[in-house]
């Protein structure tokens, strides 16, 4: 993240750093937790476990992974704020007709690569359209 300031960014960095430790709050019992718990947002795609490549191999992932990639896609940077990312998630979920965990798991293994964690609107604008997109192509390209 400390790569892309600008003029404003100074702000806009401490601006993601404050949202990552509030999102990471609850699972912490110390200040030095938090650097595990986020290199996703500094670091390479993560090396999925067994149970995440088991449910990455459903049939109707590469279906929900394309679909909303071409949400993010379309989104200008202006409409790429937390509040519309989940509405394009139920998008996906009108349009597929996948639903539940087969829509929503997918989804945040691609661009997380992990089952759990924080709130996935949250996780993904934090994260960034841009890398967001890669990890799900990544995460494609092994389908």
């Amino acid at each position: 993240m400390m790569q892309k300031i600008n003029k404003n960014g100074f702000s806009q960095c401490a601006g993601k750093a404050e949202k990552l430790v509030e999102l990471y709050k609850p699972q912490m019992t110390a200040a030095e937790e938090i650097v595990p718990l986020t290199d996703l947002f500094f670091e390479d795609f993560p090396e999925l476990t067994e149970a995440e490549k088991e449910v990455m191999a459903g049939e109707t992932v590469p279906t929900v992974l394309k679909a909303f990639k071409a949400k993010l896609e379309a989104m200008s940077d202006d409409e790429f704020v937390v509040e519309n990312i989940f509405p394009q998630i139920k998008a996906v979920q009108k349009e597929t007709g996948i639903k539940g965990k087969n829509l929503f798991m997918p989804i945040r293994i691609a661009v997380s690569g992990e089952m759990h964690g924080p709130e996935l609107p949250d996780t993904i604008f934090l994260l960034g359209r841009e890398k967001s997109i890669k990890h799900i192509d990544q995460v494609l390209a092994t389908l």
